[in-house]
């Protein structure tokens, strides 16, 4: 299973959650250029190894103290040399559930490892 939590800090300081709205219909090219150099981590928790894409080389060092850290920048570049297709594909619409539960904020998307 793989869970991937994605937040932001606001400029009060806080993190905050990346809305589904925020990211529906981008590349993932898209986000990660657009998360690179800003203060966003995104952590992917896979069958309980923990890593992070990290915005800034500040976050980038802190995520470093809780498990495998790289930069947005370095997984474009690695990316393109291993599998670009990767970098074309769309990230879903999760903002269905907003639809039919008003208000509410997707918090985590989990895929399944089919294997």
């Amino acid at each position: 299973m793989i869970t991937i939590t994605i937040k932001q800090r606001a400029d009060s300081g806080q993190w905050k959650y990346v809305s589904a709205a925020a990211l529906a219909g981008k590349t993932l090219l898209m986000f990660f250029q657009e998360s690179d150099g800003a203060e966003i981590v995104a952590e992917v928790n896979l069958d309980g190894r923990r890593l992070f894409f990290c915005g800034t080389d500040y976050w980038l060092e802190r995520m470093k103290l809780k498990g495998e850290a790289v930069s947005f920048d370095y997984a474009i570049q690695r990316l393109k040399q291993i599998n670009p297709e990767l970098l074309a594909e769309k990230l879903p619409d999760l903002d269905m559930v907003d639809y039919v539960f008003e208000g509410c904020q997707v918090v985590e998307h989990k895929i399944l490892n089919p294997k």
